[in-house]
């Protein structure tokens, strides 16, 4: 054998974690890129940002939801 059973976890864990984060990547970025690159900078920007402020405000709704349910 080439790796142990605890290897072969966390290998299998990574390769996972590296291939969500890849489809993650290009279902956040695939849109703005096409937009940067056919002139749209605005809109590509605003993309982004407004991308970034759901995933923060669901982050933080999810932080004070769960911090409300555990007291």
């Amino acid at each position: 054998m080439l790796f142990s059973r605890e290897k072969k976890i966390s290998l299998t864990f990574l390769t996972l974690f590296s291939v969500s984060a890849l489809i993650c990547g290009l279902l956040v970025f695939y849109h703005p890129y096409q937009l940067l690159f056919s002139g749209k900078k605005k809109e590509a920007a605003d993309l982004v940002l407004l991308t970034t402020a759901y995933l923060a405000g669901f982050f933080l709704l999810f932080l004070f939801l769960n911090a409300l349910l555990l007291k």
